[in-house]
C-alpha cells in the first residue's frame, strides 16, 4: 500500500494577507499623529477576524504584532507634539495669535530734512530727489522694490516704486489765488475740485490733523491703482512763510500712496516726528 501523501499546507485567507498589509502601513506610518493609530486600529481588528477564521496564523499575527507597534509609537508621538515639543521653543516666544492685541513689527525710521522741516520715514524709502528741491522744500522718499504674488514688497533700492511720501510746498502767490483768507479748510475746499479727483475717488476729506502745533487736514483717497492700499494727501500751513528760491511759500501737500498694510503706521511716524524750522 502507498503512504498517503502528506495534507496540504493551510492557505492564508484573504482577511489575513489584509491584516498584514494595514499592519505594515501602519508600521510605516506609525509616527504620524492620529492617521498612524486609526491604521493601526484597522490593522488589528483585521488580524483578529482572521485568527477566527481557518487558515494559516502566522500573516494576521505578524500584521498585529506591527499594529500594536504602530500604536505605541503613535501614542509617543502625540505624547512629545503635547508636552514636549513647546519646550524647545525661546521662552520669550508668543505665538501671532496669542493676543488679539499685539502689536506689529515696528517701524524703521530715518529722518528727512528740508530748510522748511523734517520729518521721519521708513529708512527702506529712498530720499530721491536734488539737492536743489531739498532747497526749495520739497520731499520725496520711496520705496523701490520687486513686488511677490502674495503681495509682499521686498525693498532692494532699484526696480519699481511701490511707496512714495511727496511733500510739495505751495508758493504764496499760487496759495493766494487758491485761498485768499490763508485758511488751511478753504485751501482744501478749493483741492477738493481741482486736485484731488485726479489722484482718485476722495473717502473722508476733512479729518484733523496737527504737524507741530500747526493744525491740517487729511484726506484720505480710494486710488485707481489696484496695489495700492492706502492713499492720503494732508494739508497744512506752516507757521511763517519760508523763503525760498521759486518766491515764499506756507501751504504743503503731504501724500501718502503706500502699497502695503503700513499706511497708518507710515502717516502716524510723519505726522509725530513733524518739526517746522
Amino acid at each position: 500500500m502507498s503512504p498517503l501523501p502528506p495534507p496540504p499546507a493551510a492557505r492564508a485567507s484573504s482577511i489575513a494577507i489584509a491584516a498584514l498589509v494595514v499592519g505594515i502601513a501602519a508600521f510605516v506610518l506609525g509616527l504620524v499623529p492620529v492617521l498612524g493609530i486609526l491604521i493601526a486600529l484597522a490593522g488589528i481588528i483585521l488580524g483578529i477576524l482572521a485568527m477566527t477564521k481557518p487558515g494559516a496564523k502566522v500573516l494576521p499575527v505578524i500584521g498585529m504584532v506591527l499594529s500594536g507597534i504602530a500604536v505605541l509609537a503613535n501614542i509617543g508621538a502625540i505624547i512629545f507634539v503635547l508636552t514636549l515639543a513647546p519646550s524647545a521653543l525661546p521662552s520669550d516666544y508668543q505665538s501671532p495669535t496669542a493676543s488679539d492685541d499685539s502689536e506689529s513689527v515696528e517701524l524703521s525710521l530715518s529722518e528727512s530734512s528740508t530748510p522748511c522741516f523734517s520729518f521721519d520715514a521708513p529708512e527702506e524709502f529712498i530720499p530721491n530727489q536734488s539737492s536743489d528741491d531739498d532747497a526749495l522744500c520739497f520731499a520725496t522718499r520711496e520705496g523701490w522694490g520687486e513686488r511677490s504674488d502674495d503681495g509682499t514688497i521686498t525693498y532692494t533700492g532699484v526696480g519699481a516704486v511701490w511707496d512714495q511720501v511727496l511733500v510739495e510746498p505751495v508758493r504764496v502767490t499760487t496759495s493766494d489765488t487758491m485761498a485768499p483768507d490763508g485758511e488751511v479748510d478753504t485751501m482744501v475746499d478749493y483741492l477738493e475740485t481741482n486736485y484731488f479727483p485726479d489722484l482718485g475717488e476722495i473717502i473722508s476729506l476733512r479729518e484733523p490733523v496737527t504737524l507741530d502745533g500747526q493744525v491740517g487736514n487729511i484726506t484720505y483717497l480710494d486710488s485707481s491703482a489696484e496695489t495700492t492700499v492706502t492713499k492720503a494727501t494732508i494739508v497744512v500751513k506752516s507757521p511763517e512763510p519760508y523763503d525760498t528760491a521759486n518766491g515764499p511759500v506756507q501751504f504743503f501737500l503731504v501724500t501718502f500712496v503706500i502699497d502695503d498694510d503700513r499706511g497708518d503706521e507710515i502717516i502716524d511716524a510723519a505726522v509725530s516726528s513733524w518739526s517746522w524750522k
